[in-house]
């Protein structure tokens, strides 16, 4: 319990009064009024503590998003109260941390809303809501804890799979950056006969079909479905730099979750390897129910301090992955990655090989600054030698991989959906 600014002004007026006027006869009743009126309003603000507090919250969250949280706060009191409340949220999240002042008459309930967004991905928690309670004559303040403490999942960004879903018109395609390269009618796997259109190439026409029904008659084709996909993510500290607000990790993260989505989606099955500190192995995902199981493997990874070892990794998939399928290495290289080029060269003797490496951006800044001074000079210098080792080693790996990919964060999901598909109906798989 503490006292409010009025006790304090009153205390104040007093303690001025005495000083003025010290031998004036009324100061020891008068001390003696203001203690039972203190002790009194005290022992009324114990009583009125009927409050009930309920929080209102998803509990899927995607990291970096904004989310309405609502606290609900009921009075079981028999009078009004004015109360103030704070919620506590985890120490992760961006919230507001002010009391909300209300009043609530007896049996009054009333919703308090604030909006929360989640910094870091993993389980989080939320306290108790903080309820300061001031008492009748407005002389203490109460304080009491309401309501359990309640738990939540921060997730992945997962919402560039709603925006594929909707873009997944060609047109609308080409404003998030992915590309089919080939239409339907020109995949892999033979579908059915029908009837020849203007848009079918010449190699489409069966012709004995069509010297049977003397028309012309087209195969149609669809993608090979039930193929394998499988991650391998560096877990180690490389991928911890920030762009945009967020780790090169949790970008790979967000652009692994698109791609295993649209290969679910295809009706192929994905795996996962992550190597370095943290290992994981999930198998064989099938159908697009499987992202949940995904999203749960993946809420509480997190990238840390170490270096992965590529050869060591490339075994351990070798290992586990016997059937053919499409390995997609995702990164940050680097010159020094001696065991990278053999480890690529191991994985393609029995899969197809895609390598992505993000780029920090950084990196094109420091190309793209002005030179002003003699040092803006070295920096730009020192830039365009990096990205020229960079690119040396794109091409030495692009000699081992079907295709190697180095991008900025933000570009990874366009380039991690456009390279599959390349594969895919080129055959690749």
């Amino acid at each position: 319990m503490r006292p409010t600014r009025r006790t304090l002004a009153v205390l104040a007026i007093l303690a001025c009064a005495a000083l003025v006027w010290p031998e004036a006869g009324v100061w020891t009743p008068l001390l003696g009024v203001l203690v039972s009126v203190f002790t009194g309003d005290a022992l009324l603000a114990r009583q009125r503590c009927a409050l009930r507090a309920e929080r209102r919250l998803p509990h899927i969250l995607p990291v970096r998003h904004r989310h309405r949280v609502t606290v609900l706060l009921r009075n079981d009191m028999g009078s009004g109260v004015e109360v103030s409340v704070r919620d506590e949220a985890p120490a992760d999240f961006s919230a507001p941390v002010s009391y909300m002042r209300m009043r609530l008459a007896a049996g009054e309930a009333a919703q308090w809303h604030y909006d929360v967004q989640p910094l870091r991905r993993g389980e989080a928690w939320f306290g108790r809501v903080e309820a300061l309670i001031t008492s009748p004559l407005g002389l203490w303040q109460l304080r009491r804890w309401l309501g359990e403490r309640s738990s939540v999942r921060v997730y992945p960004d997962y919402g560039a799979i709603a925006q594929y879903l909707d873009l997944l018109a060609d047109q609308q395609s080409r404003q998030l950056g992915l590309r089919r390269t080939q239409r339907r009618g020109e995949g892999l796997e033979f579908q059915q006969l029908r009837e020849f259109r203007d848009s079918d190439s010449i190699r489409q026409i069966d012709w004995k079909a069509t010297a049977r029904r003397r028309e012309l008659i087209s195969r149609e084709y669809t993608e090979e479905r039930d193929q394998s996909i499988v991650f391998m993510l560096d877990t180690g500290g490389r991928m911890r730099a920030l762009d945009g607000g967020l780790s090169h990790f949790d970008h790979a993260l967000n652009a692994l979750l698109l791609l295993a989505y649209v290969a679910l989606r295809q009706g192929d099955r994905v795996s996962l390897q992550t190597f370095g500190p943290e290992q994981r192995w999930l198998a064989d995902l099938r159908g697009t129910a499987a992202i949940n199981r995904l999203l749960q493997e993946l809420y509480d990874l997190h990238s840390q301090a170490g270096a992965g070892d590529y050869m060591a990794a490339a075994e351990a998939l070798l290992t586990r992955q016997r059937k053919r399928a499409l390995v997609v290495l995702i990164s940050n290289l680097r010159q020094s990655d001696e065991d990278l080029q053999p480890a690529v060269e191991l994985l393609r003797s029995r899969h197809a090989v895609l390598v992505a490496s993000l780029r920090e951006r950084a990196l094109d800044e420091a190309l793209n600054q002005p030179v002003v001074t003699f040092d803006d000079a070295l920096t730009v210098l020192g830039a365009h030698r990096y990205r020229q080792r960079r690119r040396a080693l794109g091409r030495s790996l692009g000699a081992r991989a079907q295709l190697v990919a180095d991008c900025l964060p933000e570009e990874l999901p366009a380039q991690l959906v456009n390279g599959y598909w390349a594969l895919k109906r080129a055959g690749a798989l």
